[in-house]
């Protein structure tokens, strides 16, 4: 097992294509570097079989049949990296908030008229009486 060079390869390439998997998942979001993963599986796994196992690849019909699948595979991913269900950033954004109502308009101030008193307004809330502070000390 340990003589021949196909193990020797395998423990050299096993490792490399799994940390280059691992690149290719950290370059971005996984809709990104998945179609790339999907199309290239079957042709790696192919090749891989050839040249290490020595596999025999089989003609006519069945090499019709291989690329047929191979090209339907293509179309299959290249319509689904498309399609805007996968897609977050080409969703509908939500409409803002409508802006709030403006504030009713006070009354004009009518002016005094000669002789009469000028009424000046409290402010909400205000009572008569001393100051809180004073009439805490005042309680004591």
């Amino acid at each position: 097992m340990f003589l021949s060079w196909q193990t020797y390869v395998l423990i050299v390439l096993g490792p490399t294509f799994l940390f280059l998997l691992q690149k290719t998942m950290q370059a971005g979001r996984l809709i990104s570097s998945q179609p790339a993963l999907t199309l290239t599986n079957p042709d790696r796994g192919g090749g891989f079989g050839i040249a290490v196992f020595g596999e025999h690849v089989r003609t006519g019909g069945w090499l019709a049949a291989a690329i047929l699948g191979a090209a339907l595979i293509g179309a299959s991913t290249a319509l689904l990296v498309r399609s805007p269900l996968l897609h977050d950033d080409d969703a509908p954004t939500p409409a803002p908030a409508p802006a709030p109502a403006p504030a009713p308009a006070k009354p004009a101030r009518r002016a005094p008229e000669r002789g009469e008193a000028d009424e000046v307004s409290a402010p909400s809330g205000w009572a008569p009486g001393p100051p809180p502070a004073l009439a805490m000390r005042s309680a004591r």
